[in-house]
């Protein structure tokens, strides 16, 4: 009687350590997704000729510290008619229309994410 009561012991006592570092595990992957910035895109995109956007008129960003646009350029990789503010705060679109990209990033307390938005000139 003696061994099984310790057999019994020792094994309730490994399932409640393993049951504590998998509360551990568990906090620490939530605790690190917290600090991965996540950008969405939003739908249908769309700015006007001769307009300025920012990164917040065209994508929905959580967990980040700071976000800005990247970089931007039309559907060809021609940069004409844009113009990127230094600190990539906003985007200047010139007279030109069409299909833009723009790279917005964002800078989390543990990692940068980047996505890449179509924004629709027209």
């Amino acid at each position: 009687m003696g061994i099984r009561r310790i057999i019994k012991g020792g094994m309730a006592a490994a399932v409640i350590i393993a049951v504590i570092f998998a509360g551990i595990g568990i906090m620490s992957a939530v605790s690190y997704t917290k600090g991965v910035p996540r950008i969405y895109p939003k739908k249908g995109a769309a700015a006007a000729p001769n307009s300025i956007i920012s990164c917040h008129d065209i994508a929905d960003i959580e967990y980040y510290e700071t976000a800005k646009i990247s970089e931007a350029f039309w559907t060809d990789y021609d940069k004409s008619c844009l113009d990127l503010s230094e600190d990539g705060s906003s985007l200047r679109i010139g007279d030109k229309k069409g299909e833009l990209n723009v790279i917005v990033g964002a800078e989390g307390k543990k990692e940068m994410s980047f996505e890449l938005i179509k924004v629709t000139v027209r």
